[in-house]
């Protein structure tokens, strides 16, 4: 959602607020998003106007808040394990997969199943890069490699850093007649 924030060029005024304000709700919300510094320089960059400024101002501030409180230890990242292995291998078969198939069909587990839908994944997006390269469709080029990196990015950040794509949630009953 941040990227397509940072991308978008509402036309009314409104548009351009709830575009600030998703922006550092977003960032706000979690410090890896700081994957997207590169992305927020290049919008300021390319367009260099008012608006570009204001949503770089509404990703740099709440960012610059989230930095403050892991260097004064108001907050603090718990259960850092760095595996880049297991970053890299979750996102070729398990994170490409699941996005383009669903995880119904890709399923909760690496097996027989789960890589023969990673390898028609990677197939299909090979095909994909294949047509693109024989101009018999014409990609926004810049627009599609900025969009897979920073999904890979995404995704490779939390897996790098804490060894899991997700945290596990255990959810208990509130109702006392259970």
């Amino acid at each position: 959602m941040l990227f397509w924030f940072l991308l978008c060029r509402p036309t009314s005024t409104a548009g351009k607020v709830l575009s600030c304000a998703g922006i550092v709700l977003v960032v706000g919300s979690d410090i890896l998003t700081g994957v997207y510094l590169p992305l927020v320089a290049f919008v300021l960059w390319f367009h260099r106007d008012r608006y570009a400024v204001a949503k770089a101002v509404a990703f740099v501030v709440p960012f610059a808040v989230q930095v403050l409180g892991l260097l004064t230890g108001a907050s603090e990242r718990e259960g850092l394990a760095p595996d880049p292995v297991r970053a890299v291998t979750g996102l070729v078969l398990r994170a490409v997969p699941t996005a383009l198939f669903g995880e119904r069909w890709v399923g909760q587990s690496i097996n027989t199943r789960g890589l023969l839908f990673g390898a028609l994944a990677w197939l299909l997006i090979g095909a994909v890069l294949i047509l693109a390269l024989r101009k018999v469709v014409r990609p926004r080029w810049t627009l599609a490699i900025a969009a897979g990196v920073h999904c890979a990015l995404v995704y490779l950040a939390p897996v790098a850093l804490s060894g899991i794509a997700t945290p596990a949630t255990t959810w208990r009953r509130r109702c006392c007649c259970w």
